[in-house]
């Protein structure tokens, strides 16, 4: 929603609750996320990610507007488009992947079954981990005698993503834990999301301090 309201020009001091698409543009839903206009729907989805769910988000938005671009297209142009290619190229009759409903996150929010009949794609979707438990995975684990990578065994991480991504809560901490064994991998992070990482901070601070930094 940042990235939509900052493309199409929109002045984050604008607190007037006339700010509309005839103003900035094509982009309602920023625009009603951002005013808080609308936070239900019937599936919920609006209500998950509504402004007002994040303590004194809008508040350091007005006190300290982002001064760098802001998007969420890495996954986009890094994974989706790269998997929408493949599927074009070899056009599979099947995913397979190892997603679980445990796991929980915006991508189970849509998902209700282990198996999604071929849709839009004409690709039918199977999980077969999806109803597969901590606990599951835990013992599987020891029966096989499967060692996971060094992230998880050495590192101590409990869950990995993409290198540095700044939508991760933890980013910094993961990092500071990298650092010792893939330096030029965090550095290259820093260079890329830095900014976005200092904005993360300065935010906790606001929200810690109940609005002053």
């Amino acid at each position: 929603m940042l990235n939509r309201l900052q493309n199409h020009g929109f002045d984050w001091l604008d607190t007037s609750e006339n700010a509309t698409t005839k103003k900035y543009g094509r982009c309602k839903s920023a625009l009603d996320w951002y005013f808080n206009r609308r936070t239900t729907s019937k599936s919920g989805k609006n209500a998950m990610f509504s402004i007002a769910r994040f303590k004194l988000l809008r508040e350091f938005i007005l006190a300290y507007p982002p001064s760098f671009q802001i998007s969420d297209k890495c996954c986009d142009y890094t994974k989706k488009n790269v998997s929408k290619d493949f599927d074009r190229e070899y056009a599979p009759d099947l995913k397979i992947n190892g997603m679980r409903q445990s796991e929980g996150g915006r991508r189970t929010g849509s998902i209700h079954s282990c198996f999604t009949p071929t849709g839009v794609d004409n690709i039918a979707n199977y999980r077969p981990l999806w109803y597969w438990t901590d606990e599951d995975k835990r013992i599987y684990k020891e029966w096989r005698n499967i060692r996971y990578s060094d992230c998880y065994e050495v590192w101590g991480y409990t869950r990995t993503g993409c290198v540095g991504c700044p939508c991760n809560s933890k980013a910094l901490q993961e990092l500071q834990i990298a650092k010792k064994y893939e330096p030029n991998k965090v550095k290259g992070a820093f260079a890329i999301f830095g900014k976005s990482y200092e904005y993360r901070e300065a935010y906790n601070a606001f929200k810690k301090t109940g609005g002053k930094l």
